[in-house]
């Protein structure tokens, strides 16, 4: 999720894979700009969005 939230441009932290306030914060900044709930959370409609960002190659069985 950091990956692809830093490839939309809403992440300008290191890529950690932990969840956490700027992470959320990325989240929710993604939201906003698409003109969806921004809850911080990336359920099915904040991830279908995102899902385009996610950098090739990289595998991304466990968020589907």
């Amino acid at each position: 999720v950091q990956a692809a939230l830093k490839e939309a441009g809403h992440y300008p932290g290191s890529i950690d894979g932990k969840v956490g306030k700027q992470t959320i914060a990325g989240i929710t900044s993604f939201q906003r700009s698409q003109g969806i709930k921004a809850d911080g959370i990336v359920g099915r409609q904040t991830w279908q969005l995102l899902y385009p960002y996610v950098p090739a190659g990289m595998s991304t069985t466990r968020l589907k």
